[in-house]
């Protein structure tokens, strides 16, 4: 019985967890590329790939155009938001 309600309390935290990293990311307000990278890159390893794909696709917007090698690894991402959501 005590392992049960620990296993209860354990999934519990991590639901917690998950929900207030989650809240956290709505809060933030990125200004350049490179924020709206790192958000989106919380989003895609949550699941959450509509909010990926919004925020990489601003990100390629602000992006500075001789960062080639970022955007790439934004675009990478980008294709793999739109993989897993069926795109």
């Amino acid at each position: 019985m005590k392992k049960r309600a620990f296993l209860f309390l354990a999934a519990a935290a991590v639901l917690l967890a998950v929900a207030c990293n989650t809240a956290d990311l709505e809060r933030t307000s990125p200004k350049i590329a490179e924020d709206y990278q790192a958000r989106g890159l919380e989003y895609l390893n949550n699941g959450d790939y509509d909010k990926v794909i919004a925020d990489y696709e601003v990100a390629l917007q602000l992006l500075d155009p001789e960062d080639d090698l970022f955007a790439e690894t934004i675009k990478r991402n980008l294709e793999e938001a739109k993989q897993a959501r069926g795109w």
